[in-house]
């Protein structure tokens, strides 16, 4: 039953993301590129809330609050680190895409040692008992 409270926390988190950009795209000042860019421009969003909601319904739940931490994360870095107007490579002057992808995988990796940890940890206590 934990496990549907996180997986559901997560996905709820996820929705509220959604309706944040909803909220801030209204005003151009408020604008969150990276968070836009995620949700609207290439579906990477949903990748992720799909990678971190469906996991700890299996009790991975260590994985699914990487995924989401680091996502959430990386979009708050992409923002605050990614505006980069004398690069203005391919017709963008914000590299806030490049800093979510790059914490995005990097949170997936967390979240396999993570796992993997925990499960050597249980397969530990199980042949001590």
């Amino acid at each position: 039953m934990i496990n549907v409270g996180i997986s559901v926390g997560i996905g709820l988190s996820y929705y509220f993301l959604y309706r944040l950009d909803e909220h801030l795209s209204a005003d151009p000042l408020t604008e969150s590129y990276t968070l836009h860019w995620t949700i609207h421009n290439v579906p990477l969003m949903d990748f992720s809330s799909g990678l971190a909601t469906c996991p700890p319904l299996w009790g991975h739940y260590r994985f699914g609050l990487s995924v989401f931490v680091g996502s959430f994360l990386a979009v708050l870095c992409g923002d605050l680190f990614g505006e980069n107007p004398a690069g203005a490579e391919f017709g963008h002057g914000h590299d806030g895409w490049q800093i979510w992808c790059w914490m995005f995988l990097f949170s997936i990796i967390v979240g396999i040692i993570l796992e993997r940890r925990h499960s050597k940890k249980k397969r530990k206590a199980e042949g001590n008992l």
